[in-house]
């Protein structure tokens, strides 16, 4: 098959993985404005109220906290609780699992984010490379 005009590919370069539908799919929602902040906020801050997350999320308007509240509850990562007045929202068993995602995200800012000594974080230095066990 005869390539595409552009930059050429490196001898070495290993070709490009097919791109999954399975990637492309199940990360909907997620790649919305807001959807991980959201995530972060009921799996780890275990706020589950609406008033909760929006007040967590400075620059999250109420319009918008609906839309990723009920698309996720539509996906089936979190499911809605209680009343209209009195609505909690918790994570599904799919919800928990999609929390490894902010845990991969967490895990790759703290080795590789800002080197910027103001923002350091002692966090940094325990998930560092050299602090991990030799196997």
């Amino acid at each position: 098959m005869p390539r595409k005009a552009g930059r050429p590919r490196r001898a070495d370069a290993p070709p490009a993985p097919p791109k999954s539908p399975v990637v492309k799919g199940e990360f909907g929602v997620f790649g919305h404005k807001w959807a991980l902040a959201i995530l972060q906020d009921v799996a780890f801050s275990k706020l589950t109220r609406f008033g909760e997350i929006l007040r967590s999320n400075p620059g999250l308007t109420p319009r918008v906290l609906s839309r990723r509240l009920a698309e996720m509850c539509e996906q089936g990562i979190l499911t809605k609780e209680g009343d209209r007045q009195h609505a909690r929202y918790r994570l599904t068993p799919k919800g928990e699992d999609a929390a490894f995602i902010l845990l991969a995200l967490l895990r790759y800012g703290v080795r590789h984010g800002p080197t910027d000594p103001a923002m350091d974080d002692p966090a940094r230095k325990s998930l560092s490379p050299a602090s991990e066990p030799e196997a």
